[in-house]
């Protein structure tokens, strides 16, 4: 049999968990666990909707042209902000956070405006299968200097996911299921 447990954040937003047993799961042979949705995650979801609709929350994406935050600008947020190469700060420089003093002015405005979630898709093109195909042929201080820096952005997002979950905030990380990230000592 199955089991949940819920818990209440300090914003009254009712958070759920599903376990699913081994019988359970026998049930739904061939189904996906992720399509699975119990009626208390309903619940978890109508109650997130309904804060929401009535919050002054702020979405944040980092390493992504706006996308997905001026979907919900108005509906569900009062404020959004992309943190990117191809978009600035208010002194007209771009969100490069292979620099220090931008990484750390970004992990400022987080901790100050602590926004309610973060979007973050740091660049997997280091992590893609089909991009280091060619590694043995490239310059091997290249391919180096690339990891290492690939390395720099998935770690300061990893500090931003941090921050969130101190704040019982929330973060979504976007990258693609099949990239090396999820298979190495990344």
């Amino acid at each position: 049999s199955s089991s949940s447990s819920s818990s209440s954040s300090s914003s009254g937003m009712k958070r759920t968990s599903s376990k699913v047993s081994p019988a359970d799961a026998a049930d739904d042979a061939g189904e996906p666990e992720t399509k699975r949705v119990k009626d208390d995650e309903v619940t978890g979801m109508n109650d997130a909707a309904a804060v929401l609709q009535n919050s002054s929350a702020e979405v944040y994406e980092f390493y992504s042209m706006p996308r997905i935050a001026p979907r919900t600008l108005g509906k569900f947020v009062k404020k959004s902000m992309s943190f990117d190469m191809n978009t600035s700060d208010e002194n007209g420089r771009a969100w490069d956070f292979t620099r220090a003093n931008m990484r750390q002015k970004a992990r400022d405005h987080v901790r100050d405006k602590k926004p309610l979630f973060i979007i973050g898709s740091p660049p997997c093109d280091q992590w893609s299968i089909m991009q280091n195909l060619n590694n043995g042929k490239r310059n091997q201080d290249e391919v180096h200097r690339k990891l290492v820096e690939a390395r720099i952005h998935l770690d300061f997002c990893a500090e931003l996911y941090q921050m969130q979950i101190d704040g019982v905030r929330y973060y979504l990380h976007e990258n693609p299921t099949s990239c090396l990230l999820y298979t190495s000592d990344a």
